[in-house]
């Protein structure tokens, strides 16, 4: 960013934010052409876009329309610094050239940044026009262009806004700051202030205060990141900034919801209704957030506005539908449901919910056919396969209960429900029923969670999550809290997982599992340290589970701390004896240490308790041929490796090296070759090949394997725990073989 004055421009921090937010923004090439027309305002000025319009970008060229052949010529004087502004406010070369034409300019100020859609018939101001003059001509700073606009203003006369825009284009830089108060900034911005001037001077309805579009930029660039929060509050400045813009409102309204803002949303949704009362979205809106905070009969009458504004909608007939069930208003919510039915006859909820109104009213027959229809169209519904099975009872055909039962069963094994029922009613495993056995206890859960299930498993994840969103904030249910920790992984947002098991915690602080999932959303965050805090407060609830001492070793290898991992894994080992995996891990630490005699001793371990671990006949194996030491059974380890993964890459390094060790040169580069063609580049194995290469006196291609691993190591990024050769070695090996060359020549 070019400086003036030796002071950073006003401009700066705003120049930064479009840039990042429009290269983090993925916009189509159709829709990137209102961008070119902001940057053309903020370029030449509003007086000069009043004369002027963006008429296509076709390759990095511009191509302008301008309303008057005299401005052909001034405009093209600008061209250079008209296309450096555009690059350098955009931070990247977006443009190459602009090509000015002669044409229509229909609208004075044809950027739709600063006016609003209006009526043809509705008259424009026309600016005012005022002569050049030698004060005027002196801020220019531009030699050539000083006269080119003197010539120009003996045969015409300027708009005052075009030298104060060519003053600003010759420094790529804002003009004087000053205060204002906009929540964001203690310095005013220069689009700001010009919004103001127009609005004064042409009326405030004809233009969009332009601070709307610079939060707009930073809303996008928050929500391409998944910043829900961030994005909120921009959008909250958009609105700020442009009240009688509808759009904006669903958009707030729907990451009010999505952060569980519901105050907020509420209140947002009521001041919209008042100036836009047909906008069904914000009906919904508010009416789901009504519903959150159990303020149902407000939530169903906006419901059933937003239906009457959109007949059709499924969503909001079944949530309709569902507040006049809990209000046992049946009649009524037989009708809602059977619009659904009716409007989706493919749809297994509308289904679902009209067979249990239909038991409501003692239709049991026409409830076991809806609760059929409903099981067809999604068959892993499994509330809908418990009413189901009850309603089949109360007709009194077991069987067909009992098999219902059974698939339940298939398909969630783990409901302890379901089995608990199982075992008192059949407990034979077959039909009749036990006359003594209490009727199975149905359980519902709200429409939120069956449409978040629906979404979560159609990967529709911000769906889901705002579904869930409204069930946490009604019921605060453990499992709906882990699922929108799950959802925040998948978005890659690990901090925002963290905080909704941190909530959970509060509630559970000695639940293990809970720390545990902490732990693993801490460290994929690169929190290792918090990670292993999460870890540590485990092992204190559960000091006898060898698993967490396991994991507290593994969060102790990952910040390096490799005498406390030892420690740890040598707990676990006290803890339980049998597992392969912890002498493994152990094993390497010690070879990390330095202490092969343990290292060894550890694999011996493994492999007495996993013959067949590949990993630790290679590591034995390995350490053999770099000790020189029982080179044979080194062998025998590899062979026995290899047997298990034949195109491990570094298995036939490990191999080809105890053959160089042994004196087996050309099966030694035998063994090489095929390392490199399935390993990926790797510095340690390009050096192995040079030093056989070199040994069979082949120093060409010696040098050649060497300088590929000085190229690798350079390039491989630090890794506490790779073994890579030292450069120094690698670059005198490679000056000795140079020396051999030559002498050979």
């Amino acid at each position: 960013m070019r400086k003036s004055g030796g002071k950073k421009s006003s401009w700066a921090g705003m120049r930064a934010i479009l840039s990042h937010a429009l290269k983090s923004v993925e916009v189509e090439h159709g829709q990137s052409l209102d961008w070119f027309r902001f940057y053309w305002g903020l370029s030449v000025g509003n007086e000069i876009a009043a004369i002027s319009r963006v008429e296509r970008e076709a390759d990095g060229v511009l191509h302008i329309v301008v309303a008057g052949r005299e401005w052909l010529s001034v405009l093209g004087a600008m061209e250079r610094k008209i296309v450096d502004d555009i690059n350098c406010r955009a931070g990247a070369k977006i443009l190459n050239r602009v090509v000015f034409a002669e044409g229509k300019v229909e609208r004075a100020i044809a950027t739709t940044l600063f006016l609003k859609n209006r009526k043809e018939s509705e008259a424009v101001p026309k600016p005012e026009l005022f002569e050049l003059t030698e004060g005027n001509l002196k801020m220019i700073k531009d030699g050539s262009l000083r006269e080119t606009l003197a010539r120009l203003s003996k045969k015409i006369k300027l708009l005052p806004v075009l030298v104060a825009s060519l003053f600003f284009l010759s420094n790529c830089a804002g003009v004087k700051t000053a205060k204002i108060v906009d929540g964001t900034s203690s310095e005013d911005i220069f689009i700001a202030r010009e919004a103001k001037n127009f609005s004064l001077k042409y009326g405030a309805e004809h233009y969009r205060d332009p601070r709307a579009y610079y939060h707009y930029l930073n809303a996008l660039r928050a929500e391409a990141k998944n910043d829900f929060d961030e994005a909120a509050n921009q959008f909250a400045n958009v609105v700020k900034y442009d009240p009688k813009t509808a759009v904006f409102y669903p958009r707030l309204a729907t990451l009010y919801l999505r952060t569980g803002q519901f105050d907020k949303g509420i209140k947002l949704c009521e001041m919209a209704l008042e100036a836009f009362p047909g906008d069904a979205e914000m009906h919904k809106y508010l009416a789901d957030m009504l519903g959150a905070v159990n303020r149902n009969e407000e939530a169903l009458e906006h419901y059933l506005k937003a239906l009457k504004l959109e007949p059709g909608n499924i969503r909001s007939m079944l949530l309709a539908g569902s507040i006049y069930f809990g209000l046992k208003q049946y009649e009524l919510a037989r009708e809602m449901f059977g619009h659904v039915a009716t409007a989706e006859a493919d749809n297994p909820l509308g289904r679902y919910y009209l067979g249990k109104i239909l038991i409501q009213s003692g239709e049991l027959n026409q409830a076991v056919d809806n609760f059929g229809r409903a099981i067809t169209l999604r068959p892993s519904f499994l509330e809908a396969r418990e009413h189901m099975a009850w309603t089949l009872e109360k007709l009194g055909d077991h069987k067909s209960a009992l098999i219902e039962y059974l698939m339940i069963m298939r398909l969630n094994p783990e409901n302890a429900r379901v089995r608990e029922y199982l075992d008192r009613a059949y407990p034979n495993g077959a039909a009749p029923r036990s006359p003594d056995a209490p009727d199975f206890k149905l359980e519902d859960s709200s429409v939120h969670v069956k449409l978040g299930t629906f979404y979560y498993e159609q990967a529709l994840y911000l769906k889901a999550l705002d579904e869930f969103r409204l069930i946490v904030a009604k019921e605060n249910t453990f499992i709906f809290r882990l699922v929108i920790a799950k959802i925040y992984e998948l978005l890659g947002r690990f901090d925002k997982a963290i905080v909704e098991m941190e909530a959970l915690r509060k509630e559970q602080p000695r639940a293990v599992d809970i720390l545990l999932q902490m732990a693993l959303f801490y460290s994929m965050n690169n929190q290792a340290a918090e990670a292993m805090r999460m870890i540590w407060e485990a092992v204190q609830i559960e000091p006898e589970n060898d698993q967490l001492h396991h994991s507290l070793a593994l969060a102790h290898i990952s910040l390096n701390q490799n005498e406390q991992a030892v420690k740890s894994l040598m707990r676990a080992i006290e803890l339980n004896n049998k597992k392969d995996s912890y002498y493994f891990e152990l094993g390497s630490l010690y070879e990390r240490l330095g202490n092969l005699d343990e290292a060894v001793k550890c694999m011996k371990m493994v492999i007495a308790l996993n013959p067949e671990h590949s990993n630790a006949h290679n590591f034995l194996g390995y350490i053999y041929s770099l000790r020189g030491t029982n080179l044979n059974e080194a062998v025998d380890h590899l062979e026995k490796a290899l047997a298990v993964q034949p195109q491990n890459g570094y298995f036939l390094d490990s191999l080809g090296w105890i053959y160089f060790k042994r004196g087996e040169l050309e099966k030694a580069v035998a063994e090489l070759k095929k390392a490199m063609a399935y390993a990926p580049p790797d510095p340690v194995l390009y050096d192995h090949f040079g030093d056989i290469s070199f040994a069979l006196k082949n120093y060409e291609e010696a040098e050649k394997a060497w300088k590929a691993s000085l190229f690798l190591l350079k390039k491989k990024k630090s890794d506490p725990s790779a073994e890579l050769p030292e450069k120094k070695e690698i670059e005198e090996k490679i000056k000795k073989a140079k020396k051999l060359m030559e002498k050979s020549l």
